[in-house]
């Protein structure tokens, strides 16, 4: 028998003798794949992170500026607010809801670190207040949707959102769907350019969602990882702010990882929208106590660089320019490789031309999916998601080359 003090049992190996490996991430596991890979013209379609022409993942000039502003005037590294700086929450309220002191009135903002951190405590804050409330995710969506949620002890089921014929989305079928979800239950929307299809919601489609869960008494967990890479920064806000305005219970999740670049600083946003402004600070007590459990406060560099950029009309106004710039190169990535499938009557990737931000669904199987890696040397998420934007205009042609094979 071991008593107390007498440290782990020998006999059994301690804690950790029965730890068995967990699988790889479905997509960051690839990586390892894929730099273990010896072939010279390799090609990393997996994991989302934008890319310019040469293949980098460029520092963007205003963030340079930022930064700079940064490092001049700060005096101290001391922890922020649990909920991050009243000037981050107000550049990310007027990113919400530009203009409208009404609706600003009733959104609280909290600093995390990335989309992933935001979900993370919208989960935490649902699984304190409602434990037995499920989570809606859509089939399909980005993987760690699942686990984020799974992780946080709520039930997670899925409602039907792509049609792979068609490349469209399944509206009626959602709809219809949305009739099951409970009280208190939570539905997850990509704000736009869904991963991994790169197919929204109409603006028409918004306002019937938001019904419908301000009529079921659901919370409306808005995913806005990629705002400003679809059409452009107000019109890639239209799903969040129907939601806001819909009278439903929204806790939107944003990132500046893409549309700032500021992947490794891990910038992100929770704002939740209250039915009034007590409503909204009564919830977020409770978003603060969530945040303290899980990673205490934010980190510093990345709220100061978004707040910067956000405050300063000059500074906006170019992170307009270089983002524009951004999109405008996946949007042509886009067209580009429609047009090279056209002209060879491949009927691959359908939802390349109509669809927005850096996804796409190749319609390849898992294992042309293992072909294409083991032949071509080209990497792919083993549902046939890929990102479009490491792709260049010379890859283009390569990589219809190997789907042309596959056949």
């Amino acid at each position: 028998m071991r008593l107390p003090g007498q440290g782990p049992n020998r006999e059994t190996g301690g804690v950790f003798a029965d730890v068995t490996p967990a699988p790889p991430d479905p997509i960051l596991g690839l990586g390892e794949l894929f730099k273990a890979d010896p072939r010279a013209d390799k090609l990393d379609l997996t994991v989302g992170v934008y890319c310019d022409e040469t293949g980098r993942t460029p520092v963007m000039e205003v963030v340079r500026a930022a930064q700079a502003q940064l490092i001049a005037a700060e005096t101290s590294k001391t922890y922020q607010p649990i909920a991050g700086s009243a000037t981050f929450a107000a550049v990310v309220k007027e990113l919400v809801a530009p203009g409208d002191a009404a609706t600003q009135a009733r959104l609280e903002v909290a600093q995390a670190p990335g989309g992933t951190g935001a979900l993370t405590v919208a989960g935490r804050l649902l699984w304190s207040t409602y434990p037995d409330a499920t989570v809606w995710i859509s089939d399909p969506t980005w993987p760690n949707h699942r686990g984020i949620f799974a992780d946080c002890g709520l039930e997670v089921r899925t409602y039907p959102y792509y049609d792979a014929d068609t490349a469209t989305v399944r509206f009626d079928a959602l709809l219809e769907a949305l009739a099951a979800v409970g009280p208190h239950d939570a539905v997850v929307l990509h704000g736009c350019c869904h991963n991994p299809t790169g197919q929204d919601l109409t603006a028409a489609q918004w306002a019937q969602v938001g019904a419908v869960l301000a009529e079921r008494g659901a919370l409306a967990i808005v995913d806005t990882a990629y705002i400003g890479l679809g059409d452009g920064l107000e019109e890639d806000a239209t799903g969040l702010r129907a939601m806001v305005a819909s009278g439903a219970d929204v806790a939107a999740c944003l990132s500046f990882s893409k549309n700032l670049g500021l992947y490794g600083e891990r910038a992100g946003a929770l704002v939740v929208a209250g039915h009034s402004p007590e409503q909204a600070e009564l919830v977020q007590s409770r978003v603060k106590a969530c945040i303290r459990t899980i990673y205490s406060n934010p980190p510093i560099t990345a709220g100061v660089i978004v707040a910067t950029i956000l405050a300063s009309p000059e500074l906006r106004a170019g992170w307009h320019a270089e983002l524009a710039e951004i999109r405008d190169r996946i949007n042509g990535l886009r067209a580009g490789l429609a047009a090279e499938l056209a002209g060879r009557n491949l009927d691959r990737c359908r939802g390349t031309a109509t669809g927005k931000g850096m996804f796409a669904l190749t319609g390849l199987t898992r294992d042309e999916v293992l072909r294409l890696r083991d032949e071509a040397a080209i990497y792919l998420v083993e549902n046939g998601r890929m990102n479009l934007a490491a792709l260049t205009e010379a890859t283009i042609p390569r990589f219809v080359d190997a789907l042309e094979k596959l056949s």
